[in-house]
């Protein structure tokens, strides 16, 4: 059926314009081999509350996305027991005097300087990252906190606990 070429373009007139099926096809099949060898991520998500053994995989400074406060970051991966690898992100903002006591209590519990300047926490904060720290999850309504309750001497518990922040996938059967 001929196109009315006095009518306006649809939305779907442009999608067919811009890509044609065929070509997303042939895109597809090239792909396919890397598919096929590709495993889903994991590592991000809720887990039980309760104590872990975990890693500082990341700390930095950042922006919230939701509400553009300035933040601490904190990314903790677990490195022990049945959620090991799992990972679980702490934020401590510094809008208030309040929030700030808070970060200053984290850093104090990591046995990180407290800099008297905030404009050095960047510095105090890539100390943070390899640290093994025992962390405490609770839940609290739709949120799930992240506590540091002590450092870990991984000496003091067996040696390596499995430390790694790098990881592949879990394979599936």
């Amino acid at each position: 059926m001929a196109r009315d070429p006095d009518r306006k373009k649809s939305r779907r007139d442009e999608d067919d314009d811009r890509a044609k099926p065929a070509d997303i096809e042939g895109e597809l099949q090239e792909l396919q081999s890397a598919w096929d060898e590709s495993k889903p991520v994991e590592g991000f998500g809720d887990i039980p509350d309760g104590k872990y053994q975990a890693k500082i995989a990341k700390a930095s400074l950042s922006k919230s996305k939701s509400s553009n406060r300035l933040q601490i970051v904190y990314e903790f991966t677990v490195i022990s027991g049945e959620y090991r690898k799992r990972k679980k992100l702490a934020f401590d903002g510094l809008e208030t005097t309040e929030n700030m006591n808070y970060a200053k209590g984290r850093l104090a519990a990591l046995k990180l300087n407290i800099p008297k300047k905030i404009g050095d926490l960047e510095e105090i904060l890539e100390a943070a990252i390899g640290l093994t720290c025992e962390i405490q999850v609770k839940t609290r309504g739709d949120f799930q906190n992240v506590y540091v309750n002590k450092l870990i001497d991984l000496d003091e518990v067996g040696g390596d606990v499995k430390g790694d922040t790098e990881w592949e996938p879990s394979k599936r059967s």
